[in-house]
């Protein structure tokens, strides 16, 4: 659709929230290593950080919503499900409206996930809550940044960008690397192993322990969604110079993960101690 409206496009580029469970993860990252292959134009992705307010997408749906309502309200269509939503919004096109809607049914859907359970199946890249820009190198290879950069380089879509961030500089007094190179596909097993939490015995408020690159994080549970198999944990904060104590952040660290890395349900809730006010982990 894009490429037929405007024929001279050379790339994509997406900008999304960033949570793990829909757009930051080790599937996305191969669906973009194989964006040009599969869709026949290159794709870059990039994160907005949490807590960045409502963006261009969001001020989209609302005003869809809106039009969708006052138009209901004013009589000139009924809405009970998808389809009726669609039909309204041909109405609008023809109307001259610039917003384009698009409808996928259920078949859609399965077709594409069949798709990509036939691709080689991806590895983990450590990291990847700290990932904030995603270009594509090959389908085995892409370059991430920690940063978003809008440099002329990355607008002009040079594979490797030329800024340096010096302004990025790690605890020891390093400058912090502002690409890497990280391959996406591999036979890689899983590093861990063991009998999943059934939903029955999770519920809000209950504290977990969760495993994610190798690393234990503690949090309690804020939801729980059934369907997409995933549960917002809370997360405590690492702390200490070996990650076995954790304290209370001062704002909240929500993050939705699959239920398959919850490790344990802790029998009480973690108490911090001493003047520090940290939580050991034992």
């Amino acid at each position: 659709m894009l490429q037929s409206t405007y024929p001279s496009i050379k790339t994509i580029h997406y900008l999304t929230d960033s949570p793990t469970s829909q757009y930051r993860n080790k599937t996305i990252f191969k669906i973009l290593a194989d964006h040009n292959e599969d869709f026949g134009i290159a794709g870059r992705w990039n994160y907005l950080e949490s807590g960045h307010d409502k963006g261009p997408c969001d001020g989209l749906g609302a005003s869809i919503k809106r039009a969708a309502d006052t138009a209901i309200c004013q009589g000139k269509c009924f809405i009970q499900n998808v389809e009726d939503l669609y039909a309204w919004s041909k109405q609008t096109e023809e109307s001259g409206s610039k917003i384009k809607y698009l409808y996928y049914i259920q078949a859609d859907v399965d077709m594409s996930s069949e798709i990509i359970q036939q691709k080689e199946k991806p590895i983990l890249i450590s990291g990847t809550f700290k990932l904030y820009a995603i270009v594509p190198i090959n389908s085995c290879t892409i370059l991430t940044r920690e940063t978003l950069c809008y440099c002329n380089g990355c607008l002009q879509e040079q594979v490797i960008c030329k800024r340096q961030d010096e302004e990025d500089i790690d605890k020891n007094g390093t400058l912090v690397p502002t690409l890497e190179v990280a391959a996406v596909t591999s036979d890689q097993k899983e590093m861990f192993e063991y009998e999943r939490i059934q939903y029955s015995e999770i519920q809000p408020s209950h504290w977990v322990s969760a495993v994610y690159e190798q690393n234990f994080y503690f949090g309690h549970i804020v939801a729980i969604d059934i369907d997409d198999d995933e549960v917002e944990p809370n997360f405590l904060e690492k702390s200490g110079k070996y990650g076995k104590a954790f304290n209370i952040p001062s704002r909240e660290d929500k993050l939705w993960i699959k239920r398959e890395i919850l490790l344990t349900i802790l029998e009480k809730e973690p108490r911090p101690v001493g003047k520090a006010q940290k939580i050991k982990c034992t």
